[in-house]
């Protein structure tokens, strides 16, 4: 557009351009909210399911820890030995967190 003064000035004369312009203007941006809306629909079911995910992953991994320190528990409470106790992988982490 060369000049956006001179335009102005020709949608000023020709109102069924300008109103079609409007019309168009007006479509246009509904079609892009409604596929925004759209895509926020699967991005909020996309979030939930990562959120249940991380959820479900951190009860287990609780699960596994504290299965883990009753273990550990009932093998250090035990009387007798030679002293060495044996450690499972997860068990072991605990212990090297301590």
């Amino acid at each position: 557009m060369p000049d956006p003064d001179d335009f102005t000035a020709f949608l000023l004369e020709h109102p069924r351009l300008t109103n079609a312009m409007k019309t168009a203007d007006a479509y246009f941006a509904g079609a892009a909210k409604k596929k925004w809306v759209e895509g926020e629909v699967e991005r909020q079911v996309e979030r939930r399911a990562r959120q249940k995910q991380n959820e479900d992953e951190k009860q287990e991994r609780i699960k596994k820890e504290k299965e883990a320190a009753e273990s550990l528990r009932k093998k250090m409470d035990a009387k007798g030995g030679s002293g060495l106790m044996m450690a499972t992988a997860e068990e072991a982490v605990l212990l090297r967190g301590r």
